[in-house]
């Protein structure tokens, strides 16, 4: 199971407030209801049509590992 991204969410969330429901929020950007549902409870990620049409994009990031010198410091 993926774990769809708390700003992807709240941007779903939204667009569902606007139309009103889950599915007119599907309709709005091109999507199927299912799609958006699945998205929704993260049981799919949002591919890349999907977050353009949040007007959103895909960023990784990557950061090193902080080491620890196993002294407590």
């Amino acid at each position: 199971m993926t774990k769809t991204s708390p700003e992807v969410l709240a941007e779903m969330r939204r667009l569902i407030r606007v139309h009103g429901t889950q599915a007119a929020a599907a309709r709005a950007i091109l999507v199927s209801a299912t799609y958006f549902s699945d998205v929704l409870n993260s049981r799919r990620a949002p591919g890349e049509g999907f977050l353009k049409a949040l007007g959103m994009k895909l960023v990784k990031v990557y950061k090193r590992k902080e080491r620890g010198n196993g002294r407590g410091k």
